[in-house]
C-alpha cells in the first residue's frame, strides 16, 4: 500500500498537518513559522482543529508561533463550551424520547465524542444527529417541539418524501442547538432496495444502553465503522475532511478486541458497499498510523486497494469535492447526462397513490394525472440547481469516473 508521504507528495503543510495529530509523531525539527497559517487552514477545511490542539499538548517539543497558539487554544476552548451545551440537549432529547416511549440512536459526534476520544472537547461538533424508526418520525416531532425546538424547512411526511431524504430538515432550539432526526443514514433512492435494508439493520444491530445518564439504543463498534465509511465515500465523496478518519481509528483503539470483523465484512458484502469500506480502513491507516490492515490480514481478510485508487480518493480528501449532493454519480457506473434524467424520470413518474397522497387527491380520479405537472414543477424548482452544477461539474467527473466505477463494481 502506497504511503501517507507518497500520496501527499510536495504539500508539506497538509503533511505536517497529518503528522502532528499522530501520536507517535515526534518533532525531529522545528516546523517552518511560515507553514504554521497553512496547516491551520488545512485543519479548519478538515474539521480537526480542535483535535490539533489536544494533540500539541502532548507535544511539549513543538511551539507554534505565539499568534497561532492563541488561535488555536480560543478555538479549542470554545468548542469545548459548545460541546457541553450539545451534550446537555442531547441527554435533554433522549430522556424525552425515552419518556414518550420513543427508542432512539445517538449518531456520530456527540456519541464518539464521549465514548471513544479521550478528550470530547477535541472532537468538533456542529450539531446533534439522532436517528428514530420510520414509524416515530412523527412522534419524535412533537417531541422536540414541546422542548422548543423548530424546523428550520418545511416537509411533507409521505412515502416520496421518505424515499428522497434520510432526515428531516434540522430543528433549531433558541438556544442555537441544532437537531436532525434521521429514520436512515442515507436516501434509500440511491441505493434502491438496499437503502430499506441499511435502515433495517441499523436498528437490528443497536442494542439498549445509558449515554451518560439518558437511555438510549447504542450502535455496536463495527456499525459505528460501516456509519463512518458510507458517511464518507457515498455520502460526501471525501468532501468532509479527515475527521471521520480520526473517529474510525479511535472506535479501533477503544473497542479493538470487541469488532466482530467478519460480521463487518459479510455485511458490506451483502449490501454491496465492500470496496467503500476497504478504502476507508486503508485511508484511516494511512492517514492516523493505525494498524487495522494488519488486523485484518491477522484475520484472513484482505484490504489491499490498488495504489492509484488510494492515490484519487487522497487527492479528492484534499482538494474537496463537489459540495452538492454526490449520490447520483454513485448510483450509475457511468455518470452523465443520460444517468442524471433517467434518475430524474423516476422522481417524476410516481405511482398515482404516492401523487395523490402528496397532493391530497384521490388515487383513482382522473385529476390525480393532472398533479403531474405540478410535480414537475416542485422538482426543478428544488432540484433544477443541483441539476446545473452536475453539468458544470463533467470534467471534475471524468478525471476520477475510473475510481467510481471500481467503487461500484464492489
Amino acid at each position: 500500500m502506497i504511503s501517507f508521504l507518497d500520496a501527499c507528495k510536495s504539500d508539506q503543510p497538509f503533511s505536517d498537518l497529518i503528522q502532528l495529530l499522530s501520536p507517535h509523531y515526534s518533532c525531529k525539527k522545528p516546523v517552518p513559522g511560515v507553514y504554521w497559517p497553512r496547516i491551520v487552514e488545512y485543519a479548519e477545511k478538515m474539521h480537526v482543529l480542535p483535535l490539533l490542539f489536544f494533540m500539541l499538548k502532548q507535544k511539549p517539543g513543538i511551539t507554534p508561533p505565539a499568534d497561532i497558539s492563541t488561535q488555536l487554544k480560543s478555538i479549542y476552548l470554545a468548542n469545548s463550551t459548545r460541546n457541553l451545551f450539545l451534550t446537555r440537549d442531547l441527554i435533554r432529547i433522549l430522556t424525552t424520547f425515552d419518556k414518550n416511549a420513543i427508542p432512539a440512536i445517538p449518531l456520530k459526534g456527540a456519541y464518539l465524542a464521549h465514548v471513544v476520544y479521550e478528550d470530547p472537547s477535541a472532537r468538533q461538533m456542529t450539531d446533534l444527529d439522532i436517528m428514530v424508526k420510520r414509524d416515530d418520525v412523527t412522534r419524535a416531532v412533537a417531541a422536540l417541539e414541546t422542548l422548543g425546538y423548530v424546523a428550520t424547512g418545511t416537509y411533507h411526511l409521505d412515502d416520496e418524501y421518505y424515499r428522497y431524504n434520510h432526515h428531516l430538515p434540522g430543528f433549531l432550539h433558541p438556544s442555537g442547538t441544532r437537531v436532525e432526526i434521521h429514520w436512515n443514514i442515507i436516501k434509500p433512492l440511491n441505493m434502491g432496495e438496499k437503502g430499506i435494508q441499511l435502515e433495517e439493520m441499523f436498528w437490528l444491530q443497536a442494542r439498549p444502553g445509558d449515554l451518560m445518564g439518558a437511555k438510549a439504543f447504542l450502535l455496536a463498534p463495527e456499525v459505528l465503522i460501516f456509519h463512518s465509511a458510507v458517511h464518507l465515500t457515498l455520502h460526501h465523496l471525501f468532501n468532509s475532511g479527515v475527521r471521520d478518519f480520526y473517529d474510525v481509528e479511535r472506535i479501533y483503539r477503544k473497542f479493538h478486541d470487541a469488532i466482530d470483523w467478519e460480521f463487518l465484512i459479510s455485511m458490506t458484502k451483502e449490501m454491496k458497499l465492500e470496496r467503500p469500506l476497504r478504502l476507508t480502513l486503508a485511508l484511516t491507516d494511512m492517514i492516523t498510523g493505525s494498524d487495522i490492515s494488519d488486523e485484518l490480514k491477522r484475520k484472513g481478510l484482505d484490504l489491499d486497494i490498488p495504489d492509484q485508487y488510494l492515490v484519487a480518493a487522497f487527492d479528492m480528501m484534499v482538494r474537496g469535492g463537489p459540495s452538492y449532493n454526490v449520490s447520483l454519480r454513485v448510483a450509475e457506473k457511468n455518470p452523465g447526462p443520460f444517468a442524471i434524467l433517467r434518475t430524474t424520470v423516476h422522481r417524476i413518474l410516481l405511482t398515482r397513490k404516492t401523487i395523490g397522497m402528496k397532493y391530497h387527491v384521490p388515487a383513482d380520479s382522473l385529476s390525480v394525472y393532472f398533479c403531474y405537472p405540478y410535480h414537475l414543477y416542485d422538482l426543478l424548482a428544488r432540484y433544477g440547481l443541483d441539476l446545473f452544477r452536475e453539468e458544470m461539474n463533467f470534467p471534475y467527473e471524468r478525471e476520477y469516473q475510473g475510481f467510481w466505477e471500481w467503487m461500484k463494481e464492489g
